[in-house]
């Protein structure tokens, strides 16, 4: 029988108590009967329980049929006081039949039941609503009504177990529930059931609820209970299965736990998508390689999402058109999904001519973009179909503040609906990406500056060298020669010093670009540095080869330099150093250097504008080696000394002050000059631990002359950049005096122009805390940097000393004395003191004396001596003037 069948079956209580006659229509599936006002049906009669009696419907397990059971009392076994009558007699409980008459105790409190069919629902309701719907109902029933149930389906009579029983019994359940034999049928479904499976009785064990449940064969246990969960259409169900081996059924309870289930699912896929952001980031952070991160990331995601294909695009200009347009540089494809990056049309894809404007400015504004060939835009629909794609999720990639591109994900078999966590994986994904980009593009930005030229974007030493290498190691495969030379600008000294730095940095690019043209893979020209370039020349046939070539480079400064309205006309230098059949597995690339820079300085004694082969006679570089292995130990073996040289006063001729100068006494080479080992020390950090030692043998031997009562004079101490950088600079200079029991006034520290005007708040604070420390301070070789006496008066010094470089040119450019005198007036206008050094000739001295420049150093007075000889010149003069005779 149909739902609609069911329906049409209606079941009626008539009940008469002391408030009358009234109709009910028993819908529900249970009521409770009784004077407790709670009650489902109340009966107005003190002489009638509280909770009298139930009605429960029950239903045919042979059909959709039921009627209605009444119950004495109620299901947990505690019954009425005047009991239940059905017929006049009393029952226990009793499946009502048409036309039954039901008594509470006593006669005055009754109901008819009446079960009708052929009643519709219009019917139903005029009846409840009628004036009096008991005398319409009586009316009704008195015509040619059929009845639905006028013989008992039941007993008449159920014993107290049963009744029990009914209190587990499901038919009041909302929860479907379902018995079947073990062999298959069906043998009860409950209200429940029956209105969300409606199609069960019919399909049998070959409903989806059933299946793999039917022919069921028992388990050793007499009972146990098992869980499934069932998918019905778009539905899930939580079986709860009962074996009832003694009456080899199943009871099965059913719950429906779709949300859950949807609820569940979407944890999983987001702890799934977690779980593989998670492992995406790690690769991303920890892996070196971009490019094979980027991969691993990709597969990991696209595994993660169950995409088709994830496409990274970048942004770049149309080379042809001008307009903005992207290109695929990276993707992942699932197998079987034909690749987009070997195909033509996935590069140089214009967005104002595929009509994406609108998508770029989404992607632009850091919204995503979603779509489908049945829900987009006709230009995304095109795109889509070209590229074979069903749906795409796309978001935009920064990099910095650049709009780089975007990724997106893809599917190609099937359209797709795009979950909330697949959103937000991708929205977290891009940001991950865009990090890794702008991380990248850092450390390209950062290799490159460590390995190439800031100025001319040439490689750099380290690039050079590491080139070397390799190169050294393909030609000893190959059984070739190669080639380093090393190349330096004539007389860029003078052209800085007349037209500025700025000009000469104008001037090295020029050159850079034009011996670029000459220099071709795999060749390499790198920027030495200053003005020197080396260039690695390979593979090279012989000399004669490579002087060709040699000689070709310089043939490029024949023509002159066009800069800023000027014509420059230079030239260079070349030295070069050949590999040797019979040394190529020795010299290693630093000896090769070395070799081309001693072929340059003797094509620079050439008279510049030459080239010049390294041959066996020039002495290999490993000399410079050697010099500076013994310059480590020098300290240590007392090999330094240090000299002084005197400042003189041009008034009285009197010794004013000494400048300490350090000297190194090689064992087998005698006294090395100071210009080959002191930038050796600079260079390799070793400075800083011989200036301290300087300064304090000098503070020391001035103390020494002062306790043997000789003239005190100031002590002149010169501090390299590396020893004014260092951040205990003070303290040390403290601790010395300390030690050493000088009087700081009688110590003057120098630091030349260039190192003081490099940092200048930096110069400031030093100095200022070196002046709280009573100290004298000087400037030496003024002059020779970018610094103004304006720049200089901020800073609290005592002295300026004028660079030799301007005495020497004294005698010959009338410029040169007009620059020392403005020098001078400034200097004196500051309450500075002056002095000149490398004073030499007569006519030097007196012009100085001429522009009121009172203090000069010299060999016109004396060249540099030892501690013993300065002490006798103080003790001869003792007691006198401390006249000094000059030495010439």
């Amino acid at each position: 029988m149909s739902q609609s069948d069911l329906q049409d079956i209606r079941h009626f209580l008539v009940m008469s108590d002391l408030q009358g006659q009234r109709l009910i229509c028993l819908n529900a599936t249970s009521y409770s009967l009784g004077r407790n006002p709670k009650n489902s049906i109340v009966i107005y009669s003190q002489a009638v329980s509280r909770h009298h009696a139930m009605l429960l419907r029950v239903t045919s397990p042979e059909s959709n049929l039921f009627w209605f059971r009444i119950i004495d009392g109620g299901l947990n076994g505690q019954r009425s006081t005047n009991g239940v009558y059905v017929n006049g007699q009393r029952v226990l409980s009793r499946d009502l039949r048409h036309g039954d008459l039901v008594e509470f105790g006593v006669q005055a409190v009754k109901a008819d039941y009446f079960a009708l069919t052929n009643l519709s629902n219009a019917q139903c309701e005029d009846l409840l609503q009628a004036e009096d719907p008991v005398l319409a109902f009586l009316d009704f029933n008195r015509g040619e009504h059929v009845t639905v149930i006028a013989e008992p389906i039941a007993s008449l009579e159920s014993s107290e177990a049963s009744i029990l029983r009914l209190a587990s019994f499901p038919e009041l359940m909302e929860m479907p529930v379902v018995e079947i034999e073990f062999g298959g049928r069906i043998t009860y479904l409950n209200p429940a059931a029956l209105n969300r499976f409606p199609q069960l009785r019919t399909q049998g064990q070959h409903h989806p609820l059933l299946q793999k449940l039917v022919p069921f064969t028992p388990a050793s246990e007499p009972s146990q209970t098992w869980y499934r969960t069932v998918q019905v259409d778009d539905r899930y169900f939580e079986q709860t299965i009962h074996c009832l081996d003694e009456s080899e059924l199943l009871r099965i309870f059913m719950t429906d736990v779709t949300a859950r289930h949807q609820a569940e699912q979407e944890v999983s896929q987001r702890d799934r998508l977690m779980r593989a952001m998670a492992e995406a980031t790690q690769c991303l952070l920890t892996e070196m390689n971009h490019t094979a991160a980027l991969a691993k990331v990709l597969a990991i995601l696209g595994e993660a999402t169950e995409v088709d294909r994830i496409c990274i695009y970048e942004n770049h200009p149309d080379p042809e058109q001008g307009h903005l347009a992207m290109s695929l540089r990276t993707e992942w494809v699932r197998p079987g999904i034909p690749p987009l990056l070997p195909q033509a049309q996935s590069q140089n894809r214009n967005y104002t001519a595929l009509g994406l404007q609108d998508c770029y400015q989404t992607l632009l504004h850091g919204q995503m973009i979603q779509g489908s060939r049945s829900d987009s835009s006709p230009a995304l629909q095109a795109f889509l179909e070209q590229d074979g794609i069903q749906s795409i999720l796309g978001q935009g990639l920064m990099c910095g503040l650049e709009f780089w591109g975007h990724i997106s994900l893809q599917t190609c078999q099937q359209p797709r609906q795009w979950s909330r966590q697949e959103c937000d994986l991708l929205l977290t994904l891009a940001s991950s990406l865009s990090a890794a980009l702008a991380r990248h593009h850092a450390e390209a930005d950062i290799r490159y500056r460590a390995t190439h030229d800031v100025l001319t974007g040439l490689a750099n030493r380290a690039l050079f060298t590491e080139h070397l290498s390799e190169a050294l190691q393909h030609t000893r495969s190959q059984q070739q020669q190669l080639a380093v030379m090393f190349l330096d600008l004539d007389r860029f000294k003078d052209i800085n010093d007349r037209l500025g730095h700025s000009f000469g940095d104008r001037l090295l690019k020029a050159v850079t670009h034009r011996l670029q043209s000459l220099i071709v893979a795999p060749n390499l020209l790198a920027r030495w540095g200053g003005d020197e370039f080396t260039i690695l020349m390979y593979p090279i046939a012989d000399e004669s080869t490579i002087l060709a070539i040699g000689h070709q480079i310089l043939s490029a400064f024949d023509q002159p330099f066009q800069l800023q309205h000027h014509e420059i006309h230079t030239s260079a230098s070349l030295g070069i150093a050949l590999t040797q059949p019979n040394n190529h597995y020795r010299l290693t690339g630093d000896q090769l250097i070395r070799q081309a820079d001693v072929a340059l300085y003797k094509a620079k004694n050439l008279g510049r504008n030459t080239c010049s082969l390294y041959q066996p006679q020039d002495g290999s570089g490993s000399a410079d080696l050697e010099l500076e292995r013994d310059l480590r130990y020098a300290l240590e073996r007392g090999q330094l000394e240090v000299f002084y040289q005197p400042q003189v006063n041009l008034l009285t001729q009197g010794i004013s002050g000494l400048e300490a100068l350090l000297r190194w006494r090689h064992p087998s080479r005698g006294m090395v000059s100071p210009g080959l080992f002191i930038p050796m020390a600079e260079e390799r950090g070793w400075i800083t631990e011989i200036g301290e030692w300087v300064l304090r043998e000098a503070c020391t031997q001035a103390r020494c002359w002062q306790t043997a009562n000789l003239p005190s004079v100031v002590m002149s101490v010169n501090l390299s950049l590396r020893q004014f950088r260092q951040p205990n600079l003070v303290e040390t200079v403290h601790h010395i005096l300390r030690s050493s029991g000088l009087d700081p006034r009688y110590l003057e520290l120098e630091i030349t122009e260039s190192v003081a005007v490099e940092d200048l708040s930096f110069t400031q604070h030093v100095l200022k805390e070196l002046h709280d420390l009573g100290v004298r301070l000087s400037i030496d070789d003024f002059g020779t940097g970018y610094s103004s006496l304006n720049r200089l008066q901020l800073l609290p010094l005592h002295t300026l000393k004028i660079d030799q470089s301007f005495i020497r040119d004294l005698a010959h450019n009338a410029k040169v004395s007009h620059i020392v005198a403005a020098i001078v007036t400034l200097g004196r206008s500051l309450g500075l003191d002056l002095i000149a050094e490398g004073v030499e000739q007569p006519e030097q001295a007196q012009f100085l004396k001429s522009i009121q420049c009172h203090t000069a150093q010299g060999f016109l007075f004396h060249r540099p001596m030892s501690a013993d000889a300065v002490t006798a010149i103080l003790r001869e003069t003792q007691g006198h003037s401390c006249l000094l005779s000059p030495v010439l």
